[in-house]
């Protein structure tokens, strides 16, 4: 399907494809808020100390290491009834109904009298948002043909902004100032059931029809599910143990907590991997339901990396996505405290930041789809890199003329235009090189590394403004993006088919 001149470009954004896309990235960015900004004020409101309840540090945790079970979500078939329903719908379903009751429970937890409880409810919506977020990551690509993945991520980042910015947030909001917190969360769970009506009225890919889900006994299942809970338990033990004995013995500067971050994201990352080096092989006197989890780790952990591995020039295409966002990301890191720093109040901060750079990031999000359909994967990554890096220099003109809040809002619309567009470039480009055959766990690990440079590379240089200065920051900031943009343009003059678009072939076990 070869679509021609820029109205049929636009007119493919009102596909039912595309609608059931936006509406599933409503679903995915619904849950965020309610464990993140909104979540914060409902704490302030009960007067909890986040700090004094060490469940809460779990939360951000699921979405870190969601790519260890994505393997079990991708390659397996649903538990119970929910298989009849196939294989990503039936594990949407089964994402999507424990959420809305996980989010209910939040609502109904006194704060103040139950933290614990609490935390424990804001991470199970975690854990079970980020399943869901692994299933639509997989049914979104295997729905939209290649040519349709820059509008698909476009369509699914306007979802993900409207419910995590405007419904969960500010809407959660007007809701408990007026009718309380079990009133606001109570409507939020009722909101799940937009994602649970469009998996209902999508069919089934046809691409999971053609794949064997690997492990489908019950038995193989139970010892997959019980690997990845080890793995994630010794995980978080790991993380938990670097950042609260780094800031044991080495201190709460800004610098010491994001380099014990760094080290121990990096360690909790590290501890599936170690395991799986560990396990045992499968011999002739196994239990068979053993050696069904053993071949379904080779087909379904193992594969996936290794049909990477296998592609041309596979390790320049990991470090630049890695990298593209490397320079927004430093940029982004401290914002809003330049924003203060510089004589900004919170007002103007709101007015400018929030609901001005929201319709800046819709707008952008909308250009880059577009740009994706129009131009190309290539050219629409070299742009989008370009103008972002560019568009850090009017932090460096924002520096200097200091609090010029006319000046601010063309700061703000340009970022966040530039920023929005190669964000969306970026995910419709992770999205086209995914082998339909491994779909969601091969988009959860792009995804992941290209987390890695948006966070963990990025902040530690979050205390270097004190040192350079908010000028020679920024101007930092811009250096930063250089090393994503030649490696971009050595893969495209090296490694050419590293940026092929076309869907690898499926294959079957």
């Amino acid at each position: 399907m070869q679509e021609s001149g820029w109205t049929s470009a636009l007119a493919m954004y009102f596909s039912p494809r595309l609608i059931a896309v936006f509406l599933l990235g409503f679903s995915s960015g619904l849950p965020l808020a309610l464990t993140g900004g909104t979540f914060q004020i409902m704490q302030a409101d009960a007067g909890v100390d986040v700090a004094t309840v060490g469940l809460f540090s779990l939360v951000g945790v699921s979405y870190a290491l969601k790519f260890v079970w994505s393997p079990i979500i991708d390659r397996s078939l649903p538990p119970l009834g929910f298989r009849t329903f196939g294989r990503r719908r039936g594990w949407a379903l089964a994402c999507q109904l424990p959420l809305a009751l996980s989010i209910l429970c939040l609502g109904l937890v006194d704060l103040a009298t139950w933290p614990g409880l609490a935390a424990a409810a804001a991470v199970c919506i975690a854990f079970f948002s980020a399943s869901q977020d692994i299933v639509i990551d997989g049914l979104r690509i295997e729905l939209l043909e290649k040519e349709q993945q820059g509008a698909g991520a476009a369509m699914v980042t306007y979802g993900y902004r409207i419910a995590g910015s405007l419904v969960a947030g500010a809407g959660a909001l007007v809701i408990a100032k007026y009718f309380g917190w079990t009133a606001a969360y109570a409507v939020m769970a009722a909101c799940v059931l937009v994602g649970v009506v469009t998996i209902l009225a999508i069919r089934e890919p046809e691409v999971t029809k053609t794949v064997t889900a690997s492990l489908t006994t019950e038995t193989g299942v139970l010892w997959g599910v019980v690997f990845v809970v080890v793995a994630l338990v010794v995980a978080v033990a790991t993380y938990l143990a670097i950042t609260r004995g780094a800031a044991y013995f080495l201190g709460v500067e800004k610098w010491q907590v994001a380099a014990a971050n760094f080290m121990a994201t990096i360690a909790a990352a590290s501890i599936p991997l170690i395991m799986l080096k560990l396990l045992p092989a499968a011999g002739s006197r196994s239990p068979q339901s053993y050696q069904s989890f053993r071949r379904w780790l080779n087909s379904s952990v193992f594969s996936p990396f290794a049909d990477v591995a296998t592609r041309d020039g596979w390790k320049a295409l990991l470090a630049f996505i890695i990298l593209y966002k490397l320079g927004d990301a430093v940029l982004g890191v401290n914002a809003s405290y330049f924003y203060t720093k510089i004589g900004f109040d919170k007002l103007q901060i709101a007015e400018v930041t929030k609901v001005f750079g929201l319709l800046a990031t819709l707008l952008g999000t909308f250009l880059g789809g577009l740009m994706m359909i129009k131009l190309g994967v290539a050219r629409s990554l070299i742009i989008g890199g370009v103008l972002q890096a560019a568009s850090n220099l009017l932090y460096v003109v924002q520096a200097e003329v200091g609090a010029d809040v006319h000046f601010l809002y063309l700061t703000i619309g340009v970022e966040n235009l530039t920023g929005a567009l190669g964000a969306v470039v970026l995910v419709g480009f992770l999205s086209a090189i995914c082998n339909t055959a491994f779909t969601a766990t091969q988009y959860a690990l792009f995804s992941a590394l290209a987390a890695l440079g948006r966070t963990v590379l990025a902040s530690p240089f979050s205390g270097l403004a004190d040192v350079l200065g908010w000028a020679n920051y920024y101007f930092l900031s811009i250096a930063m993006a250089v090393p994503g943009l030649a490696m971009l343009f050595w893969m495209i003059k090296r490694h050419p088919k590293a940026l092929e678009v076309a869907r690898p072939g499926v294959t079957d076990d």
